[in-house]
C-alpha cells in the first residue's frame, strides 16, 4: 500500500500543464511537455508543419525540439529516451524534408529491431509524408 501511494504521489507531483484531448485521456507529464509553442517555431517547411497538425502532432516534446534542428542538420544523432517521447518523429521529420517525392526511388532506409516498432516507424512516417505521395513500405525477415 505505501508503495501505490509513493507512486501515485510522485506520478501527480511530475505532472505539470496536463493537456488533455477530447480522445486522448493520456496524462502529460513535463518529460513530454516541451516550451516549443508549435512546429513552426523549430523552422520547418509549412508543408511538413501542415502534415504534423493534420496527423495530430501540435506542439514538439522536449526531445523532438532538442533533437529535429540537429537531425535536419544531417548531424549523427542517438536519442536515449522513454516510451512516448517522441523520437521517431524526429527522425521522420528529417527524412521527409530530405526526399525528394518526385524520384521514385528508395530514398530512405529505416532499420528497427522488431516487427512492432517497423510498423511504428511506418505509421510515423506516413503520418508526416501525408500527401506527398511517397510510399512507405515494411518487410520482415519472419
Amino acid at each position: 500500500m505505501k508503495r501505490d501511494q509513493l507512486l501515485r504521489e510522485n506520478a501527480v507531483s511530475t505532472a505539470t500543464s496536463i493537456t488533455i484531448e477530447p480522445n486522448n485521456m493520456v496524462q502529460r507529464t513535463a518529460d513530454v511537455l516541451s516550451g516549443a509553442a508549435n512546429f513552426e517555431s523549430l523552422f520547418l517547411p509549412g508543408r511538413l508543419v501542415r502534415e504534423l497538425n493534420a496527423s495530430g502532432y501540435h506542439r514538439p516534446s522536449p526531445v523532438q525540439e532538442k533533437a529535429i534542428p540537429l537531425a535536419r542538420l544531417g548531424a549523427d544523432i542517438v536519442i536515449q529516451a522513454k516510451a512516448g517521447t517522441g523520437k521517431t518523429l524526429v527522425f521522420a521529420v528529417a527524412a521527409a524534408e530530405a526526399i525528394d517525392p518526385r524520384a521514385s526511388i528508395p530514398q530512405v532506409l529505416v532499420v528497427a529491431p522488431t516487427r512492432e516498432i517497423a510498423l511504428q516507424a511506418a505509421d510515423v512516417a506516413l503520418d508526416v509524408s501525408g500527401s506527398s505521395g511517397c510510399s512507405v513500405v515494411t518487410c520482415s525477415l519472419a
